[in-house]
This record gives structure tokens, sequence and C-alpha cells, in this order.
């Protein structure tokens, strides 16, 4: 391991001690715990439970004194700004709102909000100062419209609004309308658009248009449809912009609606007024997804093509370019190469670039140039390494043929002359001093059973310190170490987000089994053999379905590691004995991989042993699966994979055989 932890201690230590005391209301107990922990580079997180305990019991004096080692902390204490919310409520109710409202001034960027700005309201109430606590509940109001306890605040200003008459501090339109966006983008599309219905006369010029539009499109959002659409019809706007994006949503309804025919007359109407407008291309790309969905290439090829040609170059428009290209590779049209090719030259950052490559590798081979394909090989497998289709190049290249050819010099000078995105870096895992500090701090509150502390030292410098990759793997190894392979996972995810790109030697290997853990090895051998299904893909899709979290709901409702519905469960314990059956029990590793594993085995037998339309199946339903393989003759099943319609479905497919490769690089020939 690159951060070793302690093992969880028998008998609770001190300061975990003290935080359950503090859990179970025995004050006086968590204070006298916390004097026990003999741990200086703490002292903040002891002072902290030693203040909260104070407070509890409304010794104010000694908050005040207590919260000292938070204060004096360097590098800087995660608990700073719930320290100053705590000390501020402290002097509040001591009748020294002077000093609350100092302490939470001078802690304000560390706040967390909108309790700070409640907070500091509170203290100005208590100071005697109106104005300033009307303008720090209004504050809190109208930036954090949608968070929790934000209703305080609407409270406290009827109250002042009352007492204060005309002396209230008034209010501009725009930030009432800041507010209704901030409450459209947490998607409480009813209450902004309430809000917006009052304010949008009081707005003019382009405010007033994009209120308006919202209105219209919070009714759409909240799937409204007809209302939705009528009310974009009538609806007149001055600015060019917001009138494309009205008849942008107009498109959206009528698809919606299957009232395809208006549809088309809509988009063609914004080609006439709007020609290269982004809203534009959203509707023809919309449409054009629309019709895929179907197989309907009569409808949607006309769309990808007018896409590629009005908005060429535009980084959106690199799935219309794509859809074209790929569309002629499939019908072995002789110009697929160039188009192709064209993809990489005009789209270098695209994610269909790898796609590309490797198509163009799969055409030199038919062409019998096996130093092309190597050399379009060689360079997905260098430059997007845990990519799906560089697994694929891998496999390629373990062809005797094209191993034993030299890279051909012209695909690579093609290449160079590519302004590719650079990819292929290595990351620094060696700690800084501060991070090294923060990282013996996780392992001391670790040694005392607190967790969630260490956990909140290690996410807060990952989040102010400049080594979040440092950081990222000490806390997925520290809730390994716990048995949470789900946050490891997560964990890894969110500080190392490049690792598609990271060749495995550019971090170490404890890094990449933290990535890709292999937790219940045993029981997933086990049944994964007994359906004759290689254990490796069986962590693949596990990684991808719940992370390893083995009490995740899905919001289908499906359960555990491999996200069994209980209805499909309650088949398969009948079928295989797996009695007395109850849905709880999916939560249960054992339970979850054996009846998951049969039904994937299953699945793979109704499907004459294709495993990526058994993926598609397992993600989207066996019966589209089926309807998807009859869209084409493919040659292989890479081809099958690029024409799912549903890019959840497409992307989970290409993940799981990726997860599937790395699993095999990282754990060996064969699973144990």
């Amino acid at each position: 391991m690159l951060f070793l932890y302690p093992a969880v201690a028998q008998t609770p230590p001190p300061l975990k001690s003290a935080l359950n005391a503090l859990e179970n209301r025995r004050y006086g107990d968590a204070i006298a715990q916390t004097k026990l922990v003999r741990q200086p580079k703490i002292a903040d997180y002891t002072a902290w439970v030693a203040a909260s305990a104070l407070f509890e019991l409304n010794d104010d004096g000694g908050v005040a004194e207590a919260l000292k080692p938070v204060w004096a902390q360097t590098p800087r204490s995660p608990l700073t700004g719930q320290a100053a919310l705590l000390a501020s409520r402290s002097y509040v109710r001591a009748n020294q709102p002077k000093s609350a409202i100092e302490i939470l001034k001078r802690h304000a960027g560390e706040l967390p909000q909108p309790d700070g700005d409640i907070a500091l309201g509170q203290a100005y109430e208590a100071a005697q100062e109106p104005q300033n606590a009307a303008l720090s509940y209004q504050h809190a109001f109208y930036n954090y419209p949608a968070a929790a306890g934000v209703d305080q605040a609407e409270t406290a200003l009827t109250r002042l609004r009352d007492s204060l008459g005309a002396s209230f501090p008034p209010v501009t339109p725009q930030t009432a309308y800041a507010r209704a966006l901030k409450l459209f983008d947490a998607r409480s599309y009813k209450q902004a658009r309430r809000e917006l219905e009052t304010l949008a006369p009081s707005l003019a010029g382009p405010d007033r248009d994009a209120a308006l539009l919202r209105i219209g499109v919070a009714q759409y959002n909240a799937r409204e449809n007809p209302g939705a659409l009528q009310y974009l019809r009538g609806l007149q706007l001055s600015g060019p912009d917001a009138d494309a994006e009205r008849l942008n949503y107009i498109v959206q309804c009528h698809r919606r609606l299957n009232n395809l025919d208006q549809a088309s007359q809509t988009l063609d109407q914004m080609g006439r007024q709007y020609p290269k407008s982004r809203w534009r291309l959203e509707a023809l790309l919309s449409l054009a997804s629309y019709y895929t969905v179907s197989n309907q290439p009569a409808a949607y090829e006309p769309l990808f093509r007018t896409c590629a040609a009005d908005f060429h170059g535009d980084a959106k428009a690199a799935i219309c370019h794509w859809r074209l290209a790929f569309a002629q590779y499939l019908r072995r049209e002789v110009q697929s190469a160039s188009a192709l090719k064209d993809h990489i030259r005009f789209y270098p950052g695209s994610e269909y670039a790898a796609s590309s490559m490797y198509y163009l590798g799969r055409l030199a081979e038919q062409a019998g140039d096996g130093a092309s394909a190597r050399a379009w090989y060689d360079h997905i497998s260098s430059t997007y390494p845990n990519y799906y289709y560089a697994a694929l190049a891998r496999t390629r290249l373990r062809d005797a043929a094209i191993a034993r050819a030299q890279p051909s010099q012209t695909v690579v000078a093609f290449l160079r002359e590519v302004t590719l995105p650079v990819r292929g870096r290595k990351l620094d895992f060696t700690a800084n001093a501060i991070v090294q500090q923060r990282i013996e701090r996780a392992r001391l509150l670790a040694a005392q059973s607190a967790d969630e502390f260490a956990d909140t030292e290690l996410r807060y410098g990952a989040r102010v310190d400049d080594q979040p990759q440092v950081l990222g793997v000490a806390l997925a190894e520290l809730a390994l170490q716990r048995h949470f392979p789900e946050r490891a996972v997560r964990y890894t995810k969110r500080y190392i987000p490049g690792s598609l790109t990271l060749p495995v030697d550019g971090a170490p290997m404890e890094f990449w089994k933290l990535a890709y853990p292999l937790p219940y090895r045993a029981p997933l051998d086990t049944f994964a053999k007994r359906e004759n299904l290689d254990p490796f893909l069986v962590a693949a899709l596990i990684r991808q379905e719940s992370e390893f979290d083995t009490h995740v709901m899905s919001h289908a409702g499906a359960y555990g590691l491999t996200q069994v519905m209980p209805a499909t469960g309650r088949e398969l314990a009948r079928k295989l004995k797996v009695r007395p059956f109850n849905a709880q029990m999916l939560y249960r590793p054992e339970i979850n991989l054996q009846l998951g594993t049969h039904y994937f085995r299953s699945l793979l037998d109704q499907l004459d042993g294709r495993l990526e339309a058994t993926l598609a199946a397992y993600n989207a339903g066996k019966s589209r699966a089926v309807s998807w393989l009859s869209w084409y003759e493919y040659r292989e099943p890479s081809e099958f994979v690029e024409m799912i319609p549903f890019t959840e479905t497409r992307d989970y497919v290409q993940a799981v055989i990726r997860n599937a490769d790395m699993y095999q690089r990282l754990y060996g020939g064969s699973a144990k």
C-alpha cells in the first residue's frame, strides 16, 4: 500500500469514545474522553468534539476557549467553518453578538452555506442591526434557494420586512431572476416557473426574453409537453438567440409528442432564420438521435450530413461527422477510409478519434497492409491505453503478421501532423510536505477509529491543496482497508479523472488495484466458474453496475453487486433452490453473485454466446439487444457496439469490456 493505516481497534480509543458519548448526549463523558487523546497533531478534532459538548452544556466561555486549537491549526483545519458557526452561536447565546459577527466574517470563505449567512443574519439581529441582518438573510435566500435550511432565511426575511417597512433593503429584479435560475438549475421547475412568471414583467431586454423562455422550458423539463408547446408557439421574443432557443424547444416538444412533420418544418424554419445558431445544432442532433433509435438511416443521415456541413469543426458536431463516416464504413464504401481520416483531422479531440483509428486499422488489415494496421493499433494502445478500442487494438496486435510488421511511416507522419490531445502522461504520487501532514493526520485519526474525521481531512486537502491525486489515493486506500470498495472506486474516479488515458506504468500498481478492486473474490470465482464465466468479466460487470457496493439499490429497484431485480431474483432463486428467498437477501454478496452470474449466463446462452449483445441486454433489455443485432450484418462485435443507439448502453458495454481488460492486466491471466 502507498499509505499504511493502522488496523481497526478492538476497544474504542478515546476520540472514538468521545464521539460516541457526544452522539448519545453524554456530554461530560465526551469532554473527559477528549482529554485522554495525547496527539497534538489532531488537537483541532479533539477541540471540536469538546467544544460541541460544552455548547450543549451551555458553557459558552468554555466553547470559545476549547476552539482555540482549531484556529491555530497548520495546515488549515477542515473544521474551521463549522467551528466558526459553533462559536458564533455560542457568542450570540452569551449576548456577545459583535464577537459572533467578527468570527463569521474572519472565516467567511470557510463557512458552509447557507448556514453561514443565516448565522450572520442571526448575529446581526442580536446586535440590533436589522438592515445588515436582512442583507445576510437575503444573501442566503437568493444565492442558495434549493439548499436545506434556507427556509430559515425566508422566515426571517418575512419578519424583518414587516418590522422594517420602507427601511427593508430592496432587491433588484436581476437578483430575484438569478434566484429563479438557480431553482431552475436545481430542477425545481415548478417553483422556478412561478417565480419567473412573477418576475418577467419587471425585466427588460435579454433578461426578459430569457425569463419568458425559461417559463416554457420549465414546463418542457417537467414533461408538460402539450402545455409547453402551446406556450412556446405563442411566445414573442425580441432577441435572435432567444428566439432560436424557443424554436429548438418547439422541435423538442414535437419530437416528444411524435409530431415529426411539425418538428421537421420547425427545423427548416430554423435553417432559414438562424442557420448558424447553436440551437439549430441542438435541434439537428436531437431529431437525428430520435431517428437513430428507431434505425431510420434515410431520416437521420441527412440530418447528420447537414449538421456536419453547417457546423464543420464545432466540437458538438463531431458525432455527426462520425455517424456519417461509420455508416460509410459499415456499407463498405470506398471513401470510408478518407472519411475516417477526416474525422481524426477535423476532430482530434473527439471521443470517436480512437474509434476512427481502429477501423482504419481494420481496413488496412483487409487490404493486407500490416504496417499501417500496426501503426494505427500502436497509437491507440499508447494514446488511449484504457479505452475500449485500446483493448481491441492490443488483441489485433497479437496477430503474428501485424506484430512482425514495422509501423507505417505514412501513418506515423499523418498522426504527427494532427494536433491530438496530449495523453499518456505519468502522475506523481509522492506527497509534498503539506499533503504528507494531511496524510499523517488522517493516520492518527484512523488510529482513533475516527474514520469520518480521517475522510474529512483528506477530502478537504484534495479540495484546497495542490495534489488531489495523492489524497484521492489516500482516501481510496483508507476506504478499501475499512471494507468499503465502492468508496475506493469513487474516490479514484473523482480525484484522478483522467485514468482512461493514464498508462498502467504512469501510476503505482497500488493505485490501479484501488481503482479496480477485487473484493468478494472467493465467491466471485466460485460462481463465475460454476457458470463457465471469466471471473474478471464478472468483476468488470460488478464495477460498472454497483462499484462493489453490496447495499446499493438502483432507481429501477435493482439490488446489490450485480443489480438483480427482486422479481428476477425470486425466479432465479426458485430455479436454483435458494430457499427461503426475499429481496433483502440480494444484499448478501454470495446470494447476489450466485443469482447474478446465473442470470448473465442464461442471457449469454440465449444470445448464442455474443458477449457484447449480452451486455447490451443486461443493461437495456434482451428485446432491444435482439433488435439491434438485426439492423446490420456486423463483421465484428465492435460494429454492433457502435450501432447501439442508447448512449448509456453503448458506454456501458464498452466500459465493462475495458474493465475486464484492466482486471486481466492487473490480476493475471486467470483468476485464483
